[in-house]
């Protein structure tokens, strides 16, 4: 068992529950922690597990993915290689994982904001403001702009709000 299936087991055992719901509990915590690939409940890092799925893989004669796998993918990919399938099933099963797309990564940061900020800047240029450089913005400036401009004004009074905002006063 790994430290998290140890502790949650320890809660089980501390917990308010008759004997009996204890018993139950640990007893399906057990079977979910033993029924899964060695690999995984040793909790092996992301790197090693897809490079083991990987040598698997080439071993059936498949090509490695162009792209990065999901730690979904990699671990249901762990799971049909140390499967009882014949080879053939095995690399149908696989192929079918790797079928999946995934959605394209977000960039770092709080992209939410970033696309508000993009949306603002275009609304600002709207209204005749020269727009600060990307990524200047406060995100206290981006609520206050934002607000702005949802509003009903027209668009002189969004323009003298938005400025007073751009100035800090």
């Amino acid at each position: 068992l790994t430290m998290a299936e140890l502790t949650n087991l320890a809660a089980i055992l501390e917990g308010a529950n008759t004997d009996a719901e204890k018993t139950d509990a640990a007893n399906k915590l057990i079977s979910d922690a033993t029924s899964q690939p060695e690999r995984i409940k040793a909790n092996a890092g992301r790197e090693q597990l897809q490079a083991d799925v990987m040598v698997e893989m080439e071993a059936l004669g498949m090509a490695a993915p162009t792209r990065s796998l999901s730690p979904s993918q990699i671990a249901r990919l762990a799971v049909i290689m140390d499967s009882d399938r014949t080879d053939a099933n095995k690399k149908t099963a696989a192929e079918v994982v790797l079928a999946e797309t995934m959605p394209e990564p977000m960039p770092f940061g709080n992209s939410g904001v970033m696309q508000l900020e993009e949306q603002l800047i275009g609304q600002l240029e709207a209204v005749g403001i020269t727009p600060p450089p990307a990524g200047s913005l406060s995100l206290s400036q981006v609520a206050e702009l934002t607000v702005i401009f949802d509003g009903t004004e027209d668009d002189a009074t969004k323009k003298e709000a938005a400025m007073k905002v751009l100035s800090g006063s």
